[in-house]
């Protein structure tokens, strides 16, 4: 029996077990023949295990022509009798130079970034496409994060959460996985070389069908293998839209656009929309189990993190030194999934909620303002009486080495100078002194203004609670169910959380303020998560202080397995991460946190012992080793009796008047 007498079924078994090669001949011989090689039906079938897939990773020059299919839109008309088309191929020649390179697109003011794509082929036919970023860490200069931060929000969280300011591992299960590289002493340290995220793949969806892995595997391991020897460190998060049908992404898309202007349907979500969640979870799933195939492994500190969080992955050079698994093979990897969590406040006890949420933000936002605004005037006051008091004593110095001979290490030229330079300390100081004067006095006139904003303050917090009592007493609103204890604690308004609590029945309290909210976590974790400022750290201390003798339990574990220790440890260790980027001045070093850190390790202390947890996210600044910023000090720079460091210049500066 000829091909083209099969049944379209049959005809398409037997088409699928033909190598790609063949294809451009068989595509020739007739209608019935081009059809099958044609249908989504063929495709679907190839997937199953005979496709032949393959990448490529895009030029940068390639990737200029597709991004500029009309040359460079910026270049005007010749002039002085100059080429058109001349002017156009150097100014491409130059684009090329400075925002692309062999690898891909880049931006020159942005550490060298490397944006990639990387073309999928199935059966010699362009199917689809994946995206990578590649971030160099060679450099050491600790800037991966402001390099992470410019490319975009997505990039910066993956990098913030794995990764310290210079590009070094933070994460224990990756930190284990580079250790066994000693194993392998011909591959390079994770901590070392290109940083590389998946950020996404797209494939033919006729190659997907049934949930078919096998082509969405083939693409990512070949676009790593395009970049195999500038990585060291691989990462991705499963994405849902791999795996959607068409249909799927055009309601999805829909539902997105709808929340954005804020048509979504407040008495919750319709039928299609729930079915359309359940999807994803499956299809995130599905994509968690096809980068397990190609060889990546979970990230499970990162699960938890959320609701409904994706799974992160990541890979190391080493974990290619295996076979591809099959599905079946990666369905029986365990995977870390997060615990059932308590279902989010519906209705009324959503409202409660919400009201909690949005007014304590809003407390918070206008005592930080006034916290703030009182600090950095009080530091303004303090360093000019320090200015003061320093040029005071240059100036005391200076008039009683006048008083005597020239010493014989200061030149006569410089010796001569000096008289002329007291009536500038004088005028130095009387300018100081006049700074100090106005910063007091607009202090005296701000206190009015100061007073109006507390008692605009005072009264949002006494109307959110008489809102708060008539959801809870009129309308049945449940302190508990609604989590209000742990929106209150987040923002630390003591007396949000001390009104709702007298609202929850006595013999439920003990519980309320133990109980996870529907992301996992406590009301003192919720309470320790944050950012503290110098000017407001004292209020974290206290508010923990607050829930511990109303009864909260310092045991009590997120989902991730972190006490409330933990929780803190792991923003504190955020926060330091922050100064050091992007204000890395000495006073917002780890030395300048030492005490609050002190206070709030006691305060935090499981009476049962830390768990494993909380000790892996200790801040790295406050290792037993680690005492300062890594702050360089000159080698002519010593202390004084007083623990103060002096520079070994100072001696001659002051000598001199400088």
């Amino acid at each position: 029996m000829s091909l083209p007498s099969l049944p379209a079924d049959a005809l398409i078994s037997v088409l699928c077990r033909c190598p790609a090669a063949d294809h451009p001949a068989l595509w020739r011989t007739c209608r019935s023949v081009r059809a099958a090689l044609d249908s989504d039906a063929y495709k679907s079938e190839r997937a199953l295990g005979w496709a032949e897939v393959e990448t490529r990773l895009i030029p940068g020059s390639e990737l200029y022509d597709r991004d500029h299919p009309d040359g460079p839109s910026d270049v005007s008309d010749a002039e002085d009798g100059e080429d058109l088309e001349e002017k156009r191929r150097r100014r491409r020649e130059e684009d090329l130079r400075e925002y692309y390179c062999a690898l891909g697109s880049r931006d020159p003011d942005n550490y060298e970034v490397v944006d990639c794509k990387h073309e999928v082929k199935v059966d010699g036919v362009v199917a689809g496409e994946v995206s990578t970023v590649l971030v160099p860490r060679e450099s050491g200069d600790g800037m991966f994060h402001e390099a992470t931060d410019a490319h975009s929000d997505e990039l910066h969280e993956v990098g913030w959460t794995l990764c310290d300011a210079y590009g070094q591992l933070k994460v224990k299960s990756i930190r284990d996985a580079d250790f066994r590289r000693l194993w392998h002493p011909h591959l390079p340290s994770a901590n070392e070389g290109g940083f590389l995220y998946v950020r996404s793949v797209r494939v033919d969806a006729a190659y997907r069908s049934g949930d078919c892995s096998e082509v969405v595997a083939g693409a990512i391991q070949g676009a790593l293998m395009d970049l195999e020897d500038k990585w060291t460190l691989a990462t991705a998060i499963c994405d849902y839209n791999v795996y959607l049908t068409r249909e799927e992404a055009r309601l999805n898309r829909q539902l997105i656009d709808a929340e954005d202007n804020g048509e979504t349907n407040g008495a919750g979500r319709s039928e299609e929309e729930e079915r359309l969640r359940r999807r994803q979870k499956v299809c995130n799933l599905l994509d968690a189990r096809t980068y397990l195939r190609v060889g990546f492994k979970q990230i499970p500190e990162v699960v938890g993190t959320e609701r409904d969080a994706p799974v992160w992955l990541f890979a190391l050079p080493n974990f290619w030194e295996e076979d591809m698994l099959t599905e079946a093979e990666a369905a029986d990897i365990p995977l870390k999934m997060p615990p059932e969590l308590p279902p989010e406040p519906q209705g009324v006890d959503q409202e409660l909620r919400t009201l909690v949420a949005n007014a304590g933000y809003s407390v918070r936002h206008s005592m930080d303002e006034l916290k703030a605004s009182e600090h950095t005037s009080a530091e303004y006051i303090r360093q000019l009486r320090i200015d003061y008091r320093e040029k005071e004593e240059q100036l005391a110095g200076m008039s009683n080495l006048l008083e005597g001979a020239r010493p014989e290490h200061i030149p006569l030229d410089a010796w001569e100078s000096l008289p002329a330079k007291l009536p500038e300390y004088r005028n130095e100081l009387d300018s100081l002194q006049t700074l100090r004067d106005e910063e007091v006095q607009r202090q005296r006139d701000s206190e009015p203004w100061l007073r109006r904003k507390q008692e605009e303050i005072n009264e949002k917090k006494n109307a959110t609670m008489v809102e708060a009592r008539a959801l809870v007493n009129e309308r049945g609103a449940s302190v508990r169910k609604s989590f209000a204890l742990h929106s209150a604690s987040r923002e630390r308004i003591a007396e949000f959380f001390d009104s709702l609590l007298d609202l929850v029945p006595p013999r439920e309290r003990e519980l309320a303020i133990a109980e996870l909210d529907c992301n996992g976590c406590s009301p003192l974790h919720c309470a320790v998560t944050g950012s503290p400022e110098l000017f407001n750290k004292e209020e974290y201390i206290a508010f923990a202080r607050r829930l511990l003798n109303s009864g909260a339990d310092p045991d009590v574990r997120d989902i991730n397995g972190r006490t409330a220790l933990g929780r803190y440890r792991t923003s504190m260790s955020s926060r330091l991460d922050f100064c050091r980027v992007y204000d890395p001045c000495p006073e917002e070093g780890p030395l300048a946190w030492r005490a609050y850190h002190n206070q709030m390790e006691d305060i935090l202390r499981p009476t049962r012992g830390e768990t494993e947890a909380d000790r892996d996210a200790m801040p790295s600044a406050y290792d037993d080793d680690a005492d300062s910023w890594n702050m360089e000090v000159d080698d002519d720079d010593f202390e004084d009796e007083d623990g103060d460091v002096i520079d070994g210049n100072d001696e001659m500066d002051g000598a001199n008047g400088l």
